[in-house]
């Protein structure tokens, strides 16, 4: 193992062999331990990638926790003063993770093994820099001081006294008890009220014990005789092997009357310790197996089951054994009506046989009654969107279908299947049939928004939910939810977040689509008055569809028009003829400045000497290049003032050839505008469709300034006016705007 770890990936390894708490301490980790041991700057560096990975602000004394994850290795000396250079150095730019670790500061104090070197007022003078970390210290200060005060108390320390008193009674109890039912012990015959609370105990489900593994839990209990302990462990092991373990009739019974089998909790504990043991696994008879299974599927509170060994192990041996009991738990609990439904955790973990998981949840699914109780619509959508997302059309199609035949199927059953028939199609009347029914009433629309919101859940990262479906049925859909949810805002209640997402997400699914039906789409809801919260997106999306949709129609020139352009006869397309109108117009400003025929006096007013005194008007400007411009244009390309363009703008010039045009945007370098105009106000020209994004941003340099005086000197050369207008595009629009600077003042 090298000295300079990837941090990252050990933290992971280390997370991924964390190890049950039956081995806790092992031999078999000592290496590990001991080369952790040895390299106290790799151990801190550990602490920092897992409080990276799971920022816990809120509670101090995270590196127990650490400590466990690492088998034991000692945290060095100098951790805590560690602690605090660190949250020093991420101050600036990490503060939450800064305060972790001033958490751990504090906490280190009373720790004497890992705060070396650290004292309160040396702590205060570093953190004088940052006063939310000094206050925050500062608070647990007190914290703590309070709690030692507390614990000092005669009242505190006479109750710790009574609680001790108590402990000892219990365990000098428990020790009689077990030496006077030893033999039952020995026979696998404890009573079964014992031997569920000797499970509760090794499980952890019993506080106070402050054990850390499920044998010191146990010992500590019950006295800590070794001999009896590992009797205890050992009744316990066994006792998925005694002789009154309840059928899965008798389960699934005890389960609807909301009573526990006493072997659930032992059954778990056995299953647990025989997960590594294939061998032993493999000599459970197909009956006890049963009897096993529908114990831990009816207690969902069992720790680890859905990942446990022993139910990999017998899913690769008989894994139609493993579903039939498992779906038979399942409707059961569906028919008594219970809210977290047997069986469905665990067949979320299974991982391998795609095909009877989703078997299995298609059968489950079609158990559900036709009105279903309020408190079992959570875990209904939550099954059906796992169907959703990982059946075919072909396999949910006809349940679909047979559900939606039912005349008694209630509002919230109603809406879901119309949902799933609409997703699988991918919109068509399906879609238009739900958003019919939705529509009517908002109760509707909540039960529509519930299955969304669980589909959305399960569909993993990176899977856009709509992306299939036609334009009419996103439109429906946005139509349908945006008038119940508005965009997110900072104090939105969290349950509308999901929808809120939902909605954003598809309107720029319809403005990146080039379709007709995404364009009629957004213009419908642009006009629908209920939907006046998402005005902003859907003006946004509409400009975004227009430039999509120009782009999908851009044609490639054929030969003949390739020609004409390279004869410098007629553009091909928008592209063509911005290039062309840009160079036209570096001919224009050289020809301003070079040309005997003094065209820069056509910018100015002049006086009786024929001197220039002041610019001319932006539009007065504007007229003389346009006529420039036509007079250089090829026949067939017209240029004229103010086009129109998306949200009503108009442009100065629009040169315009079959279909396609270019806008020219003019300013003078006296307008207040000069440096937000060609980013804001071009950019809403050039989002027409019939432009494909491409525009001009003429500036007419005049180097006079706004108080109506000549300067001294130029306030900017023509390159430097050049690069800072260049500099407020976009990256992404360089190559579609250009910016031409063009000087009309007196030349020499």
């Amino acid at each position: 193992m090298s000295d300079e770890p990837d941090f990252a990936r050990l933290y992971r390894w280390l997370i991924a062999v964390r190890p049950p708490d039956e081995t806790y301490g092992s031999p078999d980790w000592r290496p590990v331990r001991q080369w952790l041991d040895a390299r106290g700057n790799i151990v801190n560096r550990l602490f920092m990638e897992a409080i990276r990975e799971d920022p816990d602000a809120g509670v101090p004394g995270r590196h127990f926790e650490f400590e466990w994850l690492t088998h034991g290795c000692r945290l060095p000396a100098d951790f805590g003063r560690w602690c605090l250079g660190q949250a020093l150095a991420v101050a600036p730019t990490e503060p939450e993770l800064a305060a972790v670790l001033v958490d751990e500061v504090s906490f280190s104090l009373d720790q004497p093994s890992i705060s070396i070197g650290l004292e309160p007022d040396a702590i205060r003078d570093r953190l004088v820099e940052q006063p939310d970390l000094l206050r925050r210290f500062d608070d647990l200060a007190k914290q703590r001081s309070r709690t030692r005060s507390y614990q000092r108390d005669p009242r505190v320390e006479h109750k710790i006294s009574q609680y001790a008193e108590k402990q000892r009674k219990q365990q000098q109890e428990w020790d009689q008890h077990l030496r006077a039912h030893r033999s039952e012990l020995a026979d696998n015959r404890l009573p079964l009220n014992n031997l569920d609370v000797l499970a509760q105990v090794y499980l952890g489900l019993v506080s106070g014990l402050g054990a850390s593994t499920p044998t010191d839990r146990v010992a500590k209990f019950i006295g800590g005789d070794p001999e009896l302990v590992e009797m205890v462990t050992s009744a316990l092991e066994r006792a998925i092997w005694r002789d009154d373990l309840p059928s899965v009739s008798q389960t699934i019974s005890w389960h609807s009357q909301t009573r526990r089998p006493y072997l659930a909790w032992p059954v778990a504990v056995s299953l647990t310790r025989l997960g590594g043991d294939s061998e032993g696994l493999g000599r459970v008879d197909a009956d006890r197996r049963r009897r096993a299974l529908a114990l831990a599927f009816t207690s969902p509170m069992i720790p680890g089951a859905s990942e446990s060994s022993y139910l990999s192990h017998w899913l690769k041996d008989d894994p139609d054994l493993v579903f039939e009991v498992l779906t038979r738990c399942a409707i059961a609990g569906i028919r008594n009506g219970d809210s977290v439904i047997p069986g469905l955790y665990h067949l979320g973990g299974i991982k391998d046989h795609k095909g009877r998981v989703f078997q299995a949840r298609r059968t489950v699914l079609e158990a559900f009654p036709t009105r279903i109780p309020a408190k079992q619509l959570a875990a209904f959508d939550h099954l059906l969107a796992l169907a959703i997302t990982s059946g075919t059309r072909d396999a949910l199609e006809p349940l679909a279908s047979r559900k939606l035949s039912l005349r008694s199927l209630d509002v919230a059953q109603r809406v879901r299947w119309m949902t799933v028939a609409a997703m699988l199609s991918g919109g068509g009347e399906a879609a238009r049939g739900l958003e019919r029914y939705a529509r009517e009433n908002e109760r509707r629309v909540r039960h529509l928004a519930g299955l969304l919101e669980a589909v959305e859940d399960v569909s993993g990262v990176g899977t856009q939910l709509g992306a299939g479906w036609d334009s009419e049925m996103l439109t429906g859909l946005i139509n349908l939810l945006g008038r119940s949810y508005g965009p997110l805002v900072d104090d939105l209640d969290t349950s509308e977040v999901h929808p809120s997402f939902l909605i954003s997400s598809w309107i720029s699914m319809l403005g990146a689509r080039p379709d007709p039906a995404a364009k009629e789409g957004l213009e419908r809801l642009e006009r629908e008055a209920l939907l006046e919260k998402w005005r902003r997106h859907l003006v946004r999306a509409r400009e975004t569809q227009r430039v999509v949709a120009g782009n999908a129609s851009y044609q490639h020139a054929d030969p003949d028009q390739v020609q004409q352009t390279l004869n410098n006869l007629e553009p091909a397309n928008p592209a063509d003829l911005w290039a062309l109108l840009t160079d036209l117009l570096s001919d224009i400003a050289g020809f301003v400045r070079g040309d005997s025929s003094n065209l820069w006096r056509a910018f100015w007013n002049e006086d009786s000497y024929g001197r220039p005194v002041k610019p001319k008007p932006e539009n007065s400007c504007r007229d003389v290049l346009l006529r420039e411009i036509n007079n250089r244009l090829p026949t067939g390309v017209d240029a004229v003032p103010e086009g129109r363009y998306a949200s009503d703008k108009r442009a100065d010039i629009r040169v315009a050839y079959r279909g396609f045009n270019v806008p020219i945007e003019i300013k003078k370098d006296t307008n207040r505008d000069l440096l937000t105009a060609v980013a804001g106000q071009l950019r809403l020209y050039t989002t027409d469709p019939t432009t494909s994004g491409y525009g001009i941003y003429l500036v007419l340099r005049f180097c006079y300034d706004r108080q109506g005086r000549l300067p001294t000197r130029p306030l900017r050369t023509d390159a430097e006016l050049h690069r800072i207008l260049e500099g407020q595009l976009p990256d992404d629009d360089r190559h579609r705007i250009a910016v031409k600077v063009m000087n009309v003042t007196k030349p020499g």
